[in-house]
């Protein structure tokens, strides 16, 4: 678990969430961790496999219209 995933999961046992103490505490930068928290965004790795996901489906798409292209004109 890295910093941020300690300070979140923290926050989630506090009664008044303290996002900058929560912050200091855990060495990491309070508007990343509050972002975080809230669900504005996410971690490096989801953007990464999100990203690599997206890319799969286009090459994917592509390979898929190129065959039906090749298989028209064959016919």
């Amino acid at each position: 678990m890295d910093k941020i995933e300690a300070a979140i999961a923290e926050l989630h046992l506090q009664e008044k969430t303290n996002i900058k103490a929560m912050a200091d505490k855990h060495g990491v930068d309070r508007s990343t961790l509050s972002k975080r928290f809230r669900g504005k965004t996410g971690s490096k790795a989801d953007g990464y496999n999100s990203q690599q996901g997206a890319s799969s489906y286009a090459l994917n798409s592509a390979k898929s219209s190129l065959s039906n292209s090749w298989d028209y004109a064959r016919n």
